[in-house]
Formats: C-alpha cells, structure tokens, sequence
C-alpha cells in the first residue's frame, strides 16, 4: 500500500490559510452516483498556514523556504505514522487522525478520566481547537456562557459525573426562561448534545446523554416554519428575463445556481456540472464539492434549468463578486 500526499490552501480565509494535506493511502468508499468503490483521500490539517500570495499553486508548496521545510518534516512524520499502523496493521482513516492529533499537534491520546468540568472543555478542546470558521463556533461560545451563568446560580461547577437528567432539564429550563422562541431553546440542546458527544468520543467515560436517556416529552423539537421568498411564477419571470449587461447575466446566474441546488453563497461558485451515468446508460448531470463553511463533501444535481443557464455561460460558473 502506498501513501500519496498532496497540498493545497483552504479557500475563502482572509490572511493565512491552513495548509489542508490529502492523504491518500488506497483508502475506498461507495460512491452512490457511479455505483461503484471509489478511492477517498483523506483531508487533514497539518498545522501550518500560508498566505495566499507566498503559495506556490504550481508546486503546491509555499515559497517561504523556512515553511517549506517545516512542511517536509511534517511530512517525514507523516510517512512514519502512516508505516507505523501499516505495520500494526490498524491502518483506518480514524487510526491515522487519531495518531497524528497526537504525533503532530500534541493532543493527548484518548485517555480514561473521573471528570472534567464541560465548560473548560468547550473553552479548550472545541473552540481553541477545531478548525472550522468562527461562525460555526458561536454556538458553542453562547453555551459555555449560558453554563456559566448557570453554575453562577446553583454555586457549584457542572463536571461530566456531575450531570444528570434532573441538572440538565433544569438548565433548558432556565433557557427556556431566558429566550423567547422554541428554536432558540432547541439550537442550545443540540449543541449541547454535540458537546457531550465529542466528550464520550475523545474520553472512555459514561456520562449522561440527552438523546439517548431523555424521554420523548422532554426533548425539545424545533418548530419548522415554511418561509417563502420565491413561488413559481417569481422564478419564472426570472428564467424568461433576457439580461442587457454581462454584469446582470453573471447576477443571474447566480441567482440560478442558488435556486436550483440550494448551496450556500460561499459555494455558489463552485458548482460545476460533470455528466455521470446511470445503471441504464442513461446520461444525468451532478456537481461534487467540498463546502466552505464545513468542509463536508457534497453532491447535488443540476436541473435543466440551470444547465441551460451553464450552456448560455459557455459552460463555467459564475463570476465572484463582493456580497
């Protein structure tokens, strides 16, 4: 088995970027839309970032040559990881990750442990650590603060052996005192069983967990409200309107590629039609990419419409502009 390893920038960070590694090591798995097992390299933050304009695109590599010899001793670490679980034969993309959290970054391996308090893991092990946008991190701020206030009022801190149904329910219900709307109530809950969930993940502790010890009448069900922005006849008047200007044709398309596949705007021009076929031969097109905000591999299809509107554009995206 041979490992194969590449680099490039993450998109759509202001300064310096993190260096992304995709490990692939012959690692396989279905691919729904070609109906076949296909191999899945695994990207992994090495712990270096660049600017933009110091990054070789060409040689995928920075110029600065003190970071590009950084980068291959990384790399060296890498490949001796990698021979390592070969060896020991546990070579699986949680095996790999978990081996260079620990060799690369210095995180403690997963350890069995009495307690920790949940807010210091919050603060420590998710917001400093994780390698998402800041965005993504608010919610898990805005619980450690409601925690806090929390503990505040029953004087004692909340440790993992310390939580139970009666603590918990206590605190969503003084959420539920606090925020006017059920959704907000709910958005706190599903964060706070995310926490828990990296917690039993990281560490070997049993501790008690809202969605599997809570009765249904206690869980707390986010309200759906249909909003509609756009009917049918609004996205017709927008498929039969002829723009004047390039720069209303780019707008257009846009708005198109926001309305047929549902992507995010940060994503939006990453949408790129690629023919794939079916099990009867027949031919469909799809987009494959890797989302900004959670860096999540995603697949949508493209619908006539928006082919056509592709077709109209010679086949690319659309052009980026400011928000």
């Amino acid at each position: 088995m041979k490992l194969k390893i590449s680099y490039a920038l993450k998109t759509g960070v202001k300064g310096e970027a993190p260096i992304i590694a995709s490990l692939n090591f012959g690692y396989k798995e279905f691919d729904i839309l070609k109906n076949e097992f296909v191999y899945k390299p695994m990207r992994y933050y090495i712990g270096i970032k660049s600017h933009k304009d110091e990054w070789d695109n060409v040689a995928k590599k920075p110029f600065n040559k003190s970071k590009y010899a950084e980068l291959l001793k990384i790399e060296d670490q890498i490949i001796n990881i990698f021979k390592y679980l070969e060896h020991k034969k546990d070579l699986t993309p949680e095996t790999f990750k978990s081996e260079l959290d620990v060799k690369l970054k210095g995180k403690e391996e997963s350890k069995i442990i009495q307690r920790l308090r949940i807010v210091d893991f919050i603060r420590n092990e998710i917001i400093k650590t994780k390698d998402i946008k800041s965005e993504s991190l608010k919610p898990y701020t805005g619980l450690a603060n409601k925690l806090e206030k929390f503990e505040e009022k029953i004087g004692k801190l909340i440790y993992t052996n310390d939580l139970t149904e009666e603590l918990y329910l206590q605190f969503i219900d003084e959420a539920k005192d606090r925020l006017s709307k059920i959704n907000g109530v709910w958005a706190i809950q599903k964060t706070f069983k995310a926490t828990i969930n990296e917690i039993t993940r990281k560490y070997k502790i049993t501790l008690f967990n809202p969605s599997v010890d809570l009765v249904q009448k206690d869980k707390i069900q986010a309200v759906s409200v249909d909003s509609i922005y756009l009917n049918f006849e609004d996205i017709a008047k927008i498929l039969k309107y002829q723009p004047e200007t390039d720069c209303l044709k780019n707008t257009k398309l846009i708005l198109l590629t926001l309305l047929f596949t549902g992507c995010r705007e940060s994503d939006v021009y990453k949408i790129i039609p690629i023919e794939g076929v079916d099990k009867k031969g027949e031919k469909f097109l799809y987009a494959r990419y890797f989302s900004l905000k959670t860096d999540t591999e995603i697949v949508v299809p493209i619908l006539k419409p928006l082919h056509d509107a592709f077709i109209a554009n010679n086949n690319l995206p659309a052009q980026q502009i400011s928000q």
